[in-house]
């Protein structure tokens, strides 16, 4: 089976130099129940470490989070048993370029994408859960700890295109949806895509003419679960 997401225009928001989030509640009587996951987006940043999207149950210990770890992609989930994770430590990906992950899940096991590199896979041994139960909280550029009413894990960058299981969480933002709540230190940037737009209103750090060229077309690139 093979899905098709298409980046030719995306919304992005800029997160930073404070910590800042965005906040998606599902509807209490629309939480659903997954073995299929599927998570694309866009992202650059200069920092090592930071959460970019976690999404939580409503009723058990399910989660699932897509991070940076001293400079590499790293995504954990849990679906009643254990931590089981996936990542490939050979990329570093915090050096201010654009970057694509692609993330998918179907039942225990995953896949792990980052830009054209390899496709990377995680089938965790013994008996698993594999589904991940009543969706109802995602969260986009860090993890929010209420007790502490601080944003823990914060990610400093900009983050493009965001899909998750068809909600394209950061057009719904830019639209004020009733169920997205912003806080913290984010910006709106601008849509970009096929439209002639300068990178470097975007970029942490001022790229050349030939990386400009770059993210130009790594924004434009079709995303592609195999």
């Amino acid at each position: 089976m093979i899905f098709t997401i298409k980046i030719t225009e995306s919304t992005a928001y800029q997160f930073g130099p404070n910590p800042g989030l965005i906040s998606f509640t599902f509807d209490e009587n629309n939480r659903p129940d997954t073995r299929n996951d599927l998570l694309a987006l866009g992202f650059l940043t200069t920092l090592k470490d930071g959460a970019l999207v976690r999404v939580d149950s409503a009723t058990t210990a399910d989660y699932f989070q897509l991070e940076l770890i001293d400079g590499n992609i790293l995504a954990v989930y849990n679906l009643g048993t254990e931590d089981i994770d996936i990542g490939d430590l050979g990329i570093k990906v915090n050096d201010g370029k654009y970057h694509i992950v692609r993330f998918t899940r179907s039942g225990q096991n995953s896949t792990l994408q980052i830009d054209n590199h390899n496709i990377i896979t995680r089938s965790p041994s013994g008996k698993q859960l594999n589904i991940f139960n009543r969706h109802a909280f995602i969260q986009i550029g860090g993890h929010k700890n209420i007790l502490r009413n601080s944003i823990e894990k914060p990610f400093i960058g900009i983050i493009a295109g965001l899909v998750f299981n068809g909600h394209r969480l950061l057009d719904m933002a830019a639209e004020d949806d009733p169920r997205i709540k912003t806080e913290g230190d984010l910006e709106l940037m601008i849509s970009i895509g096929n439209q002639q737009t300068s990178m470097t209103s975007l970029a942490m750090t001022p790229p050349s003419t030939s990386n400009n060229d770059h993210l130009n077309n790594q924004m434009l690139a079709e995303v592609i679960f195999a």
